[in-house]
């Protein structure tokens, strides 16, 4: 079994911004910022451009739009949990999507469920290990935008690192206290990512999901007592080869930190692939 991650002596640095207003606000916004920290993009034409810059492949319909081949696997899968511990009663139902990546998530949920209020958020760092050391926030927020335009009920993508104290991009740090939430959802995070993140989701959601609102965590994961699938295994290995602390937490820990934060589990749903979908409870 794999051993309980490291506690970080410290957290990243905490990068925050105001709500985007679309593709181009999100250009606009964030085109200086990546300048100033060498993220360069390619200019010498469509293949090379295919050819040499990072992240997930582009829809060639529509090359705005980036692919993530495990969205398509499994985001119907997590569409189920959602129907199963989402109020069905209630309108709307806010959601906070921690990390939305290609957006394909946040379409396919929100077009599923037109009665929630989809929130998506990415992050200005190293956001997974396709990437290098950090990905174009203006260019991940437009594939987000381009997946999810025509859905009203989808809101232009905030940027959040989900280490911080302060999550601006849930309504916190404002003169007035933030709407509480009534879901925060995080896919495909706690295992590429320091445990500051894993922490700072779960005291942020002791923070602003109203009692009873639930915090589900999707992704491949460690339990104590069972040995890893050889895939997770083979996974978890090159994952901490990349000396990011990155790696498999164990559900356990998580369950932990969880429960610090004033949350109790309501569910651990066993889903394809060798992956868990974490359902906790604010209390």
């Amino acid at each position: 079994r794999s051993p309980s991650p490291p506690r970080m002596p410290g957290k990243p640095r905490l990068i925050f911004s105001s709500p985007m207003a679309g593709a181009a606000a999100v250009a606009a916004a964030t085109t200086s910022a990546f300048s100033a920290v060498g993220v360069r993009r390619c200019h010498g034409g469509a293949a090379a451009e295919a050819e040499m810059e990072p992240g997930y492949p582009r829809d060639p319909a529509d090359p705005r739009r980036r692919l993530a081949p495990a969205c398509a696997r499994n985001k119907q899968p997590i569409l189920e949990v959602l129907r199963a511990h989402l109020p069905a009663d209630a309108s709307p139902v806010r959601i906070l999507e921690v990390a939305s990546g290609t957006g394909e998530h946040a379409a396919h949920f929100a077009a599923a469920l037109p009665h929630v209020a989809w929130q998506p958020t990415e992050y200005n760092g190293c956001a997974g290990p396709h990437l290098g050391a950090h990905q174009d926030l203006s260019d991940i927020c437009e594939s987000i935008v381009a997946f999810t335009e025509g859905l009203p009920n989808v809101a232009p993508p905030r940027e959040l690192d989900a280490a911080a104290a302060v999550w601006p991009a849930a309504g916190e740090g404002g003169q007035e206290p933030p709407q509480p939430w009534d879901a925060i959802i995080a896919c495909n995070v706690t295992h590429i990512s320091p445990t500051a993140v894993t922490e700072g989701i779960a005291s942020a959601a002791g923070r602003l999901l109203r009692p009873g609102g639930k915090l589900l965590i999707y992704g491949p994961f460690a339990e104590r007592g069972r040995p890893l699938s050889e895939g997770n295994a083979k996974f978890d290995a090159s994952l901490q080869a990349r000396g990011r602390t990155w790696g498999l937490r164990e559900a356990e820990w998580v369950c932990e930190v969880a429960k610090a934060a004033g949350l109790r589990l309501a569910a651990k749903v066993e889903m394809p692939e060798d992956k868990l979908t974490l359902v906790f409870e604010r209390v």
